[in-house]
């Protein structure tokens, strides 16, 4: 996993004006952007990624990229040293990622909630940017090229059943494993039992409906799964350090 010691040696909150760009550069150390409004373009040698409201974007350092905008941005980052990031998966990576708004970007915003204007608790922004990187590396070392159909399948159907998902029993079952078989290549495939699993996926979705969408709570809370607001609560502020309320009051805050 990531180490945490450090913190991130630069932070920057950055507003790029309307029609206007920023010539081809690099970064000395790993880049996570969150776009904290706007839209922008960042243009690399082989791709170009658009970053909208809330979107999540790495970039590793030395790699050149360009950056366009027509109605403006304000983006905020996190610069982590390669040292930082060890011998991972994220820290290995060659190519930019970009994730949409979810649960990584609602731990993204608070680490900027507790470095804004150098009025936040420090300690606390270390342990959400831990909490951040080992949310990333699960992702990026996933070895979903390598990995067994079935446990592919059985990943599937969590995520169309995600409000009611079957019990470990059930999925095994289904793709005519043993269950503690299917426990074991589901978490060395995903790196989180399937419950932990069903709560960051939960918690992706719960995140982006609440950051650009005005769905009701207690309605969110119900339609993934959760017996009521305060259940839901619980849960999303262990995944996310935010309670479903005040990410939401952020989120519009920064929208205007």
């Amino acid at each position: 996993m990531p180490r945490s010691e450090g913190v991130f040696p630069q932070a920057w909150d950055k507003r790029i004006e309307p029609a206007s760009s920023i010539p081809e550069h690099v970064h000395d150390v790993v880049a996570l952007s969150l776009t904290l409004s706007g839209r922008y373009v960042e243009e690399f040698e082989n791709e170009t990624q658009t970053c909208g409201a809330f979107g999540l974007q790495l970039k590793p350092h030395g790699v050149p990229h360009a950056t366009f905008t027509r109605e403006g941005a304000r983006i905020f980052t996190l610069g982590v040293s390669a040292a930082g990031l060890g011998r991972t998966a994220l820290g290995a990576l060659e190519r930019p990622m970009l994730w949409t708004p979810g649960a990584a970007s609602a731990i993204a915003l608070g680490c900027h909630r507790e470095l804004e204007a150098g009025r936040g608790d420090r300690s606390r922004a270390n342990t959400l940017l831990k909490a951040l990187l080992e949310r990333l590396e699960r992702q990026a070392s996933c070895p979903v090229a390598s990995a067994p159909r079935w446990i592919l399948e059985v990943e599937r159907r969590l995520r169309a059943e995600l409000a009611a998902p079957p019990a470990l029993e059930e999925l095994a079952r289904g793709v005519d494993v043993h269950p503690v078989h299917l426990a074991r290549v589901f978490r060395r495939t995903f790196g989180v039992s399937a419950g932990e699993w069903v709560h960051g996926a939960r918690a992706d979705l719960a995140a982006s409906a609440l950051m650009e969408t005005d769905e009701p709570v207690a309605t969110l809370a119900l339609r993934l799964g959760y017996y009521d607001q305060s259940h839901f609560g619980r849960h999303f502020r262990r995944e996310t350090g935010w309670t479903p309320w005040r990410l939401r009051r952020a989120a519009r805050a920064l929208k205007g």
